[in-house]
């Protein structure tokens, strides 16, 4: 499932959702030649997959973007130094303010 997660991180980073278009007779071509030989219990699990991961990815691609829209920088990011702090532990040090 590996491969539909990679889909959906494309579709999300493109904008497209062209494995939804009617055209597309094989949304799915990386893992399966002929989709009709597929049943459909096994195409369900597939589709679940895929959308899963989209609404995931999407949901963070917009959290990401209207963060960074409002003027706020992203949170959490952190470096960590290679030179020890006093009490010998790597220091972090945030690079956004």
């Amino acid at each position: 499932m590996e491969q539909i997660e990679k889909q959906a991180i494309m579709d999300v980073m493109l904008g497209t959702r062209a494995w939804g278009k009617r055209y597309v007779s094989n949304p799915f071509p990386y893992l399966v030649d002929d989709i009709t030989t597929v049943n459909e219990e096994e195409l369900y699990k597939l589709k679940k997959s895929f959308l899963v991961n989209l609404k995931k990815y999407e949901s963070f691609r917009d959290k990401n973007v209207k963060s960074l829209e409002g003027g706020q920088q992203p949170g959490n990011l952190f470096i960590t130094e290679t030179m020890k702090g006093q009490e010998g532990k790597a220091q972090k040090k945030k690079i956004f303010y």
